[in-house]
């Protein structure tokens, strides 16, 4: 599920005036709403991201900061942010998107409505709405409603400035209507689970474009993939992939991102393979050297052992083998008698 183990903390320390307001209206908030229904609480975020609200203005997002209801948010590249709406409401706000949301109602009568106009959202109603309820993710060229499942809307631009919706439904089923130009509507047509859908408009006219397709999980970022992941082991039904081809899935494109890294890992084994020859090379000259050593200092022990018990005028061996000495003493000797 994208619900996860929400952390108390006593309090949020700010380092700017504009979060420490920020902070202040969230538990103002927080105390002002404490028996109301409706509650839109930021319970996970990493990366950066930031709200803008009617009489506050901008402040950073931070866990455990309540939103208000028109509240704009704006997550930045390379972050995302999970959003609990009441008790059973889940969405994940991945990077480089931006949303404002509307709550309003009680229990027997919530009306919410999320207004992504870039990036994109995984909802995730665990209960189904009562009768009187809605929930409602709109685009600028469609408008999506639910009761309770679970999917994915993406919005996108091309370099003409035309505007994509994708809407993926994991579970359950969601009623898409089209937004003409001139603000009408067309009437809602259904897309069950596992099966996906794009709406594309431009300043002439708004259409799906092709047939309704099963849900190409091969491109959906891997940020939603962990999402989906999780939500699965934590026994929600997805349609369309089992687990073990979702791991699959997952693994290939983590590998796939990790080519460059593997690619410099290789490089820097031949490095340490010389290093670990240079030093096998140098342990065995090392072992040479001192082998050496030793049989130099066998032999000058040997030398010097035999100098020692030798007698110089009587051993024969010793004649022979100190030839210097024997050549030095022939050679003084004429001195000696010349004196």
């Amino acid at each position: 599920m994208i619900e996860k183990t929400i952390l108390t903390k006593a309090a949020i320390a700010v380092a700017s005036v504009a979060v420490v307001a920020g902070a202040v209206v969230a538990v103002n908030h927080l105390s002002e709403t404490k028996d109301t229904y409706r509650s839109i609480l930021i319970y996970e975020i990493e990366g950066n991201a930031e709200i803008e609200r009617e009489g506050t203005g901008k402040f950073s997002g931070a866990e455990n900061l309540y939103l208000e209801s028109g509240d704009q948010l704006t997550v930045e590249p390379e972050s995302f942010t999970r959003l609990r709406l009441d008790e059973d409401k889940y969405v994940m706000v991945e990077e480089d998107s931006a949303l404002s949301i509307e709550a309003a109602g009680t229990k027997d009568d919530s009306r919410t409505r999320i207004n992504l106009t870039k990036g994109a959202i995984i909802n995730e109603i665990q209960n189904p709405l009562s009768a009187g309820s809605t929930y409602e993710v709109t685009t600028p060229n469609s408008i999506m409603a639910v009761r309770g499942t679970i999917f994915r809307v993406e919005i996108y631009y091309d370099e003409n400035g035309e505007v994509f919706t994708k809407v993926s439904v994991f579970d359950g089923k969601v009623s898409s209507r089209l937004i003409y130009p001139d603000g009408t509507m067309e009437e809602e047509v259904i897309t069950g689970d596992g099966k996906e859908v794009i709406i594309h408009s431009n300043q002439e006219l708004t259409e799906y474009l092709g047939e309704v397709r099963d849900i190409q999980y091969d491109e959906l970022p891997l940020a939603s993939l962990y999402v989906i992941q999780d939500m699965m082991d934590n026994g929600s039904v997805i349609e369309g992939i089992t687990r073990e081809e979702l791991a699959e899935l997952i693994l290939r494109i983590e590998e796939k991102d990790n080519l460059p890294g593997e690619s410099e890992t290789d490089e820097t084994v031949e490095p340490e393979t010389v290093k670990e020859t240079e030093s096998t090379e140098t342990t065995e000259s090392t072992e040479e050297k001192t082998e050496t050593e030793e049989e130099s200092t066998r032999r000058e022990s040997r030398a010097a052992q035999t100098e020692g018990n030798s007698l110089p005028e009587t051993s024969p061996v010793e004649e022979s083998s100190a030839v210097p000495e024997s050549i030095e003493e022939t050679s003084t000797a004429p001195t000696e008698t010349e004196a």
